[in-house]
């Protein structure tokens, strides 16, 4: 992490939190393809987990500080509390709360499954949105924007928002082929 990115994530916590924050070191993190990760040690205050990216407009880290507030008020699966997006000169970021990683246990992957089901469940339950299936800004995925615009029902939201906006890209990209728009028909 460089000294300015050191100086703007020191800066952008010390207005959150109304406290003077110091970073004592920084670590990179892998695992992620677009933007940089690291691991920062505050003095006092424990670590956080930060994204930064040259290239991404400070919009993208704001929408995903949006979603996991959205997530974490619902409150079914544990992600990032706290999110704060940030932006100085020519850097984007996004200041997470530190989860120490592990090494999944036996049946994670259906638990996980489990969860992200009652996740979606539930919203449809309580009737959030209105019963529509989208979200009220559209978003990203990965370095693409991602259309969230309502609809009445899941199964055309994703056949229109997810998967023919993908299709989409792929015509205007070239990639698409016979095969692929074959199966995206169906």
């Amino acid at each position: 992490m460089d000294s300015a990115l050191r100086q703007a994530v020191a800066s952008h916590l010390a207005e959150a939190w109304g406290e003077t924050v110091e970073v004592r070191s920084t670590r990179p993190v892998s695992g992620g393809s677009i933007h940089s990760a690291f691991e920062v040690e505050l003095s006092g205050v424990g670590r956080v987990f930060v994204k930064a990216n040259r290239q991404a407009p400070a919009e993208m880290f704001e929408r995903e500080a949006e979603g996991l507030a959205a997530l974490g008020e619902v409150a079914l699966l544990r992600v990032p509390r706290h999110p704060l997006p940030g932006a100085a000169g020519g850097m984007s970021f996004l200041i997470l709360e530190w989860i120490e990683s592990g090494t999944p246990g036996a049946g994670f992957l259906e638990t996980f499954g489990r969860d992200l089901a009652r996740l979606h469940r539930s919203s449809a339950e309580a009737g959030r949105h209105g019963g529509r299936f989208g979200y009220s800004r559209d978003g990203w995925i990965g370095a693409t924007r991602q259309p969230n615009a309502w609809s009445e029902d899941w199964v055309e939201f994703w056949r229109q928002h997810r998967l023919g906006f993908q299709l989409q890209l792929a015509r205007e990209g070239g990639r698409s082929d016979r095969e692929l728009e074959s199966l995206g028909a169906r």
